[in-house]
């Protein structure tokens, strides 16, 4: 059954707001994108930040990046970059929803131009899924020629990578791109971090066995099954690390945050419209204290 637009539009406020409170966004920069129709994709407009994104200012636009409807109260304008996910989207069909940002350990990663390696269990559920595209960052992605090469990485994997710039996040809806665009940042501050405590204490680490830049040499004399190989040990690696109990609680807590938003969300819609007042609600946090400490 096709979800109302609305809901849709509702949707992407929330994913915004998650990537505003969990620090993944810039400023105004950054555009979330559903496909809801033959030639049609919902996105924000430029100017609100991701953390006062409203449902009136996520406007209905063609795949040529041209405005088809929005909400009569907002200015309708975007920036260049509505090419970037015009021509993603037109370029590849079957995806229907992405998130492109600028999260802060993503782009100090992206400098190297590597692969994150796999190091903890979070990790390993986009085993084989980050790409990243060879470009030297030239300013705003803005011509169809430049967005090419963006739109063949994210064919082939789930999140990309963008030198010097963020990256990509597609998903067959907005939650799951929002999902792997944290895992993805998860996964570029663990390699991070790891890297300054190989610095400090001389230690070379030792990447995950299921990681794809460092294959084992030798069977691990602790496990009796060898793990399987090819494609198929992708999927095993996936069904067990989503069977793990630690990965369901930070699913939770991320429940907990989306679901928080969407609160904020309504009370800006139902009365909080002036710019004080939703600033207001943005810095007060009236969650429990446990709830507070978990997030």
């Amino acid at each position: 059954m096709a979800v109302p637009v609305e809901a849709v539009k509702f949707d992407i406020c929330c994913a915004a707001r998650a990537l505003y409170r969990a620090g993944l966004s810039a400023g105004i920069a950054g555009h979330l994108s559903v496909v809801i129709g033959e030639n049609r994709m919902l996105m924000n407009r430029f100017g609100p930040s991701f953390g006062t994104l409203r449902p009136a200012d996520i406007c209905v636009f063609d795949l040529e990046g041209k405005v088809v409807e929005h909400d009569a109260s907002v200015d309708p304008y975007v920036n260049d970059t509505i090419a970037l996910h015009a021509v993603i989207h037109r370029y590849n069909p079957r995806i229907a929803a992405l998130v492109h940002t600028h999260p802060p350990a993503t782009v100090s990663w992206g400098t190297f131009r590597r692969v994150p390696e796999i190091y903890d269990q979070e990790s390993c559920i986009l085993a084989g899924d980050v790409g990243i595209v060879e470009e030297d960052y030239t300013g705003t992605a803005a011509s169809e020629d430049r967005v090419r090469p963006f739109a063949d990485a994210i064919a082939r994997h789930a999140a990309v990578i963008l030198p010097n710039h963020g990256a990509l996040t597609s998903g067959p809806n907005i939650q799951v791109a929002l999902t792997r665009m944290m895992l993805l940042e998860g996964m570029c501050a663990r390699n991070i971090s790891v890297a300054m405590a190989a610095q400090a204490t001389g230690l070379k680490p030792i990447p995950s066995r299921w990681s794809t830049r460092s294959p084992p040499k030798k069977k691990s004399r602790q496990c009796r099954v060898s793990p399987p190989s090819g494609k198929t040990r992708w999927s095993a690696c996936r069904r067990l690390i989503r069977s793990c109990f630690s990965t369901v609680r930070k699913a939770l807590v991320l429940r907990i945050n989306v679901s928080y938003c969407g609160l904020l969300l309504r009370h800006a819609v139902n009365g909080a419209q002036s710019p004080d007042k939703i600033a207001a609600m943005n810095t007060h946090d009236s969650r429990p204290e446990k709830v507070r400490q978990e997030c």
